[in-house]
């Protein structure tokens, strides 16, 4: 797999992360920009590519991503590695935004970008 490839499918793994705002169980350390490559690698085609629909693998990815955000600190550090991640990539914020909605989850992400402040995340 390209070093590209890879970038493109952390990117797409930290938006799936950053999805979940409401989860409830507490968790002693931050997601981790590893664990959200793993389960997002599938939503490449929709987020940098512009595909119409994510696949339903991509979807079951974001899903299983957003049972895993416990509270800011989840949040937070998923906004930053999708910030790493996509550092040197051309993609549209917005496609970020409509993963939630597209694979049927109540909270959307916001359209992370370099200028985002993470740290004005809240729960």
């Amino acid at each position: 797999m390209s070093i590209a490839a890879m970038i493109r499918l952390g990117v797409i793994l930290a938006i799936v992360l950053f999805i979940s705002s409401s989860a409830a169980v507490t968790t002693q350390t931050a997601l981790s920009c590893s664990s959200v490559i793993l389960e997002v690698s599938l939503c490449v085609d929709f987020i940098i590519n512009g595909s119409p629909q994510p696949s339903q693998q991509c979807c079951n990815g974001v899903k299983d991503l957003n049972d895993k955000i416990i509270d800011k600190a989840d949040q937070q550090a998923l906004c930053q590695c999708i910030q790493q991640v996509l550092f040197d990539i051309t993609y549209d914020p917005s496609r970020i935004t409509l993963l939630g909605n597209k694979c049927g989850l109540s909270d959307n992400l916001p359209p992370v970008d370099h200028n985002t402040d993470c740290t004005m995340l809240t729960n």
